[in-house]
Protein backbone atom coordinates (compact mmCIF):
# COMPACT_ATOMS: atom_id res chain seq x y z
CA UNK A 1 0.00 0.00 0.00
CA UNK A 2 1.70 3.33 -1.20
CA UNK A 3 1.64 5.49 1.38
CA UNK A 4 1.67 3.46 4.10
CA UNK A 5 4.18 1.21 5.98
CA UNK A 6 2.54 -2.25 5.18
CA UNK A 7 5.29 -5.08 5.32
CA UNK A 8 5.14 -9.20 5.57
CA UNK A 9 7.87 -9.78 7.56
CA UNK A 10 9.74 -12.82 7.86
CA UNK A 11 10.56 -15.02 10.99
CA UNK A 12 13.31 -14.90 13.30
CA UNK A 13 14.35 -18.97 12.29
CA UNK A 14 12.58 -21.80 10.97
CA UNK A 15 10.69 -22.44 14.51
CA UNK A 16 10.40 -18.91 16.24
CA UNK A 17 7.91 -16.51 14.33
CA UNK A 18 9.64 -13.35 16.02
CA UNK A 19 10.14 -10.82 13.72
CA UNK A 20 12.93 -12.04 11.61
CA UNK A 21 16.12 -10.21 9.24
CA UNK A 22 13.79 -9.62 6.21
CA UNK A 23 10.54 -7.62 4.63
CA UNK A 24 8.74 -7.84 1.49
CA UNK A 25 7.01 -4.39 0.74
CA UNK A 26 6.07 -2.14 -1.82
CA UNK A 27 8.57 0.78 -3.88
CA UNK A 28 7.61 3.32 -1.95
CA UNK A 29 6.79 6.31 -5.07
CA UNK A 30 3.94 4.37 -6.11
CA UNK A 31 6.04 2.34 -8.97
CA UNK A 32 4.01 -1.11 -8.23
CA UNK A 33 7.48 -2.90 -7.68
CA UNK A 34 7.66 -4.97 -4.41
CA UNK A 35 10.93 -5.58 -2.81
CA UNK A 36 12.46 -8.01 -0.57
CA UNK A 37 14.85 -5.94 2.02
CA UNK A 38 16.98 -6.70 4.73
CA UNK A 39 15.62 -4.97 8.06
CA UNK A 40 17.38 -1.85 8.21
CA UNK A 41 19.73 -2.91 5.11
CA UNK A 42 20.45 -3.08 1.47
CA UNK A 43 17.98 -4.99 -1.39
CA UNK A 44 18.26 -8.22 -2.15
CA UNK A 45 15.28 -8.45 -4.91
CA UNK A 46 12.84 -6.55 -6.75
CA UNK A 47 9.73 -7.59 -9.20
CA UNK A 48 9.09 -6.24 -12.23
CA UNK A 49 7.95 -2.66 -12.70
CA UNK A 50 4.56 -4.14 -13.12
CA UNK A 51 4.59 -7.08 -10.64
CA UNK A 52 4.84 -10.30 -11.75
CA UNK A 53 5.84 -13.70 -10.00
CA UNK A 54 7.78 -15.16 -12.62
CA UNK A 55 8.16 -17.95 -13.26
CA UNK A 56 5.25 -18.45 -11.96
CA UNK A 57 2.88 -15.52 -12.72
CA UNK A 58 1.17 -17.28 -14.91
CA UNK A 59 -0.76 -18.36 -11.85
CA UNK A 60 -1.41 -15.06 -10.65
CA UNK A 61 -3.78 -12.04 -11.74
CA UNK A 62 -2.56 -8.64 -10.36
CA UNK A 63 -4.37 -5.79 -9.32
CA UNK A 64 -2.48 -2.45 -9.17
CA UNK A 65 -5.12 0.11 -7.97
CA UNK A 66 -5.11 3.65 -7.93
CA UNK A 67 -1.37 3.23 -7.34
CA UNK A 68 -2.30 2.76 -4.28
CA UNK A 69 -2.97 -1.04 -3.48
CA UNK A 70 -1.55 -4.23 -4.89
CA UNK A 71 -3.71 -7.11 -4.80
CA UNK A 72 -2.95 -10.71 -6.29
CA UNK A 73 -5.55 -13.33 -6.71
CA UNK A 74 -4.92 -17.29 -8.08
CA UNK A 75 -6.43 -17.26 -11.92
CA UNK A 76 -7.37 -21.20 -10.96
CA UNK A 77 -9.82 -21.32 -8.39
CA UNK A 78 -9.62 -25.08 -7.33
CA UNK A 79 -5.99 -24.46 -6.22
CA UNK A 80 -4.74 -23.80 -2.85
CA UNK A 81 -1.37 -21.58 -3.20
CA UNK A 82 0.76 -19.88 -0.42
CA UNK A 83 3.48 -17.57 -0.98
CA UNK A 84 6.04 -17.29 1.99
CA UNK A 85 8.66 -15.42 2.88
CA UNK A 86 11.40 -17.36 4.89
CA UNK A 87 14.05 -16.40 7.02
CA UNK A 88 16.63 -16.48 4.80
CA UNK A 89 15.14 -14.22 3.06
CA UNK A 90 13.20 -16.00 -0.51
CA UNK A 91 9.77 -15.68 -1.16
CA UNK A 92 8.68 -19.46 -2.02
CA UNK A 93 5.77 -20.52 -3.51
CA UNK A 94 3.82 -23.14 -2.18
CA UNK A 95 0.85 -25.23 -4.31
CA UNK A 96 -0.54 -28.23 -2.00
CA UNK A 97 -0.72 -31.72 -3.64
CA UNK A 98 -4.12 -33.80 -2.78
CA UNK A 99 -2.54 -36.62 -4.31
CA UNK A 100 0.47 -36.37 -1.34
CA UNK A 101 -1.33 -34.33 0.82
CA UNK A 102 1.54 -32.47 1.21
CA UNK A 103 2.57 -28.95 0.07
CA UNK A 104 5.61 -28.57 -2.79
CA UNK A 105 7.81 -25.78 -3.88
CA UNK A 106 6.61 -24.52 -7.37
CA UNK A 107 9.26 -21.67 -7.26
CA UNK A 108 11.34 -19.23 -5.49
CA UNK A 109 12.67 -15.65 -5.71
CA UNK A 110 15.00 -14.44 -6.19
CA UNK A 111 15.18 -17.68 -8.75
CA UNK A 112 18.54 -17.25 -9.81
CA UNK A 113 22.08 -15.29 -9.03
CA UNK A 114 21.24 -12.37 -11.69
CA UNK A 115 17.78 -11.98 -10.12
CA UNK A 116 19.75 -10.82 -7.12
CA UNK A 117 19.29 -7.11 -6.47
CA UNK A 118 21.93 -4.65 -8.68
CA UNK A 119 24.26 -7.99 -8.99
CA UNK A 120 26.06 -6.54 -11.67
CA UNK A 121 26.08 -3.04 -10.96
CA UNK A 122 25.19 0.19 -12.95
CA UNK A 123 25.44 -0.39 -16.62
CA UNK A 124 25.98 -3.63 -16.84
CA UNK A 125 23.91 -6.50 -17.55
CA UNK A 126 23.74 -10.39 -15.88
CA UNK A 127 23.24 -13.43 -17.92
CA UNK A 128 23.33 -17.02 -16.19
CA UNK A 129 24.19 -18.88 -19.02
CA UNK A 130 27.45 -17.15 -19.25
CA UNK A 131 30.70 -16.86 -17.34
CA UNK A 132 31.55 -14.93 -16.09
CA UNK A 133 27.63 -13.74 -15.97
CA UNK A 134 28.15 -10.12 -15.61
CA UNK A 135 29.35 -7.93 -18.66
CA UNK A 136 29.18 -4.46 -19.95
CA UNK A 137 26.75 -2.79 -22.07
CA UNK A 138 28.13 -1.47 -25.01
CA UNK A 139 30.64 1.56 -24.78
CA UNK A 140 30.98 0.83 -21.26
CA UNK A 141 34.06 -0.39 -19.07
CA UNK A 142 34.23 -2.20 -15.41
CA UNK A 143 34.79 0.47 -13.04
CA UNK A 144 37.38 -1.79 -11.92
CA UNK A 145 39.14 -3.97 -13.68
CA UNK A 146 37.56 -7.63 -13.86
CA UNK A 147 34.96 -6.63 -10.90
CA UNK A 148 31.66 -6.38 -11.70
CA UNK A 149 30.76 -5.01 -7.72
CA UNK A 150 30.60 -1.40 -8.59
CA UNK A 151 29.32 -1.94 -12.49
CA UNK A 152 30.74 -0.33 -15.60
CA UNK A 153 31.31 3.40 -16.68
CA UNK A 154 31.23 5.20 -20.05
CA UNK A 155 34.15 4.79 -22.40
CA UNK A 156 33.32 8.52 -23.11
CA UNK A 157 31.77 11.29 -21.41
CA UNK A 158 27.89 11.73 -22.21
CA UNK A 159 27.08 14.70 -23.99
CA UNK A 160 23.92 16.68 -23.82
CA UNK A 161 23.42 17.77 -26.83
CA UNK A 162 19.98 16.72 -28.52
CA UNK A 163 20.97 16.71 -32.22
CA UNK A 164 23.73 14.27 -31.70
CA UNK A 165 21.69 11.68 -28.70
CA UNK A 166 21.15 8.50 -30.10
CA UNK A 167 19.64 5.55 -27.78
CA UNK A 168 20.51 1.92 -27.97
CA UNK A 169 18.06 -0.87 -28.24
CA UNK A 170 18.13 -3.75 -25.88
CA UNK A 171 15.22 -6.93 -25.30
CA UNK A 172 15.06 -8.85 -23.41
CA UNK A 173 16.27 -7.13 -19.91
CA UNK A 174 14.99 -6.01 -16.27
CA UNK A 175 14.33 -2.21 -16.05
CA UNK A 176 16.82 -0.15 -13.37
CA UNK A 177 15.11 0.29 -10.05
CA UNK A 178 13.10 3.48 -9.73
CA UNK A 179 11.76 4.55 -12.88
CA UNK A 180 9.56 7.84 -13.43
CA UNK A 181 6.40 7.00 -15.14
CA UNK A 182 5.23 9.04 -17.62
CA UNK A 183 1.17 8.34 -18.90
CA UNK A 184 1.43 9.07 -22.45
CA UNK A 185 0.51 6.85 -25.45
CA UNK A 186 1.36 8.83 -28.32
CA UNK A 187 4.34 7.23 -30.25
CA UNK A 188 7.82 8.89 -30.63
CA UNK A 189 6.75 11.34 -26.63
CA UNK A 190 8.77 9.22 -24.42
CA UNK A 191 11.60 9.34 -26.57
CA UNK A 192 11.33 13.03 -27.66
CA UNK A 193 10.76 13.83 -23.33
CA UNK A 194 13.95 11.38 -22.19
CA UNK A 195 16.10 13.28 -25.22
CA UNK A 196 15.75 17.08 -23.89
CA UNK A 197 16.58 16.15 -20.10
CA UNK A 198 20.21 15.89 -19.92
CA UNK A 199 19.44 13.66 -16.61
CA UNK A 200 17.63 11.08 -18.62
CA UNK A 201 19.64 7.97 -19.51
CA UNK A 202 17.33 5.80 -21.12
CA UNK A 203 13.44 5.07 -21.30
CA UNK A 204 11.10 1.96 -21.54
CA UNK A 205 7.51 1.91 -23.46
CA UNK A 206 4.62 0.01 -21.72
CA UNK A 207 2.67 -2.47 -24.06
CA UNK A 208 -0.82 -1.03 -21.82
CA UNK A 209 0.33 2.69 -23.05
CA UNK A 210 2.47 4.93 -21.27
CA UNK A 211 6.52 4.82 -20.34
CA UNK A 212 8.80 4.77 -18.40
CA UNK A 213 11.42 7.44 -17.88
CA UNK A 214 15.03 6.62 -16.43
CA UNK A 215 17.68 9.13 -14.80
CA UNK A 216 20.73 9.05 -13.41
CA UNK A 217 23.98 7.14 -13.83
CA UNK A 218 27.08 8.16 -15.82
Amino acid sequence: MVGINAKLISWRNEGDPAIGNYSLEMEPNGGGELYIKQIGGKTLWRSEIWPSFSPVGSLYSFSFVDRAFLTYKVKNESAVVRVVLSYSGVIIHFLWQESSQAWVHLAFQPADSCKVFARCGPNAVCDIRYSPSCKCLDGFVPQVKDDFSRGCTRMKPLQCDEDKTEFMELTNIRFPAYAQTLEIAMKGVCEFVCRGNCSCTAYANSNGGGCLLFTGGT
